[in-house]
Parts: C-alpha cells; structure tokens; sequence
C-alpha cells in the first residue's frame, strides 16, 4: 500500500515541479512558479529571485507531499493495528474451549481456568477500547484540520480566479 501512494505521490510531484520546466524548454512557453504567483511582490522583485521562489516553492511541494504520504499511512497502520488485535481476540474467543488434559481436572478448576481466560480476554479487549478511542479522538482533530485546510485552500484558490 504504501509503496504504491508513494510512488504516485512522487510521480505526482516531479510532474508539478519538472513538468513546467519541460514545457518551456520543449514549447519555450513562460514559466511560472509551481504553487502561488507571489502577485504581492513587484514584477521587477519576483522576476529577480524567480529561481530561488521556483526551488522554495518546489521544496516546499514535495516536503507537503512527503507529510501527507507519512501521516495517511501512519493513520491507516493505527486502525491496521486495531483490525488486528481485534481479529486476534476473536480468535482467542473462538478457540474458548478446554483442552483434553483441562477438561480432566475436577468442575471447580475447571470454572476457575475459564473464569481466569475469560477475565484476561475481557481486559485484553478493554485495551483495545481504549486505543480505538484514543485513535478516533487523534483522526477527529486530523479530519478536522484537513478540511478546515481544505476548505481555507478552495477559498483563496476562488479568490485567486475571480481576481483574475
């Protein structure tokens, strides 16, 4: 999974930072920076340090880009990890059950070692409770976040479009 993300995100970035560069050298069109225009600075100033803008800009992409890759994957590897010790838990209370030897013991004992599995399952599976909350408590300040970023991104972006 995460080879295959980062491979397109890579993919995704050289083409948003090299691909203008291409364009210009094989169409000699203008180039422009990658991710804002910078309209708040002089032609004159922008024009100036137009090379080392492109180079902080395209730095900038691929350090969002490897963010984003690293925290979705560290996301999706904490609810993997939930998955998985919930399905270890139902294999435990699915092989719940006494072997040949346990099922020789007298009644009492025999009570006192289910008793004891099932108190240990129950407390394995109040663990993962509480991961799983924390979890979701972590992914609801991050949802959050991403869309207030998001929503913050389209606006400027219509902004920047009927400015122009």
């Amino acid at each position: 999974y995460w080879r295959i993300v980062a491979v397109t995100s890579n993919l995704s970035c050289f083409m948003q930072v090299v691909g203008p560069l291409i364009k210009m050298l094989i169409w000699k069109s203008e180039l422009g920076l990658p991710v804002c225009k910078y309209y708040f600075m002089s032609d004159e100033f922008r024009n100036k340090y137009f090379v080392i803008w492109y180079i902080y800009q395209s730095f900038g992409i691929y350090n969002q880009m490897v963010n984003n890759l690293n925290l979705d994957t560290f996301n999706c590897g904490m609810l993997w990890m939930a998955v998985g010790q919930l399905q270890i838990l139902k294999t435990k209370f699915v092989n719940f059950k006494l072997n040949d030897i346990e099922n020789s013991l007298d009644l009492k004992t025999r009570d006192d070692m289910q008793t004891e599995r099932l108190r240990k399952y129950l407390t394995h599976y109040e663990i993962i409770l509480k991961y799983c909350a924390t979890v979701q408590d972590i992914l609801n300040i991050t949802i959050f976040v991403q869309l207030g970023m998001s929503s913050i991104v389209i606006c400027v972006g219509l902004c920047g479009f009927v400015a122009m």
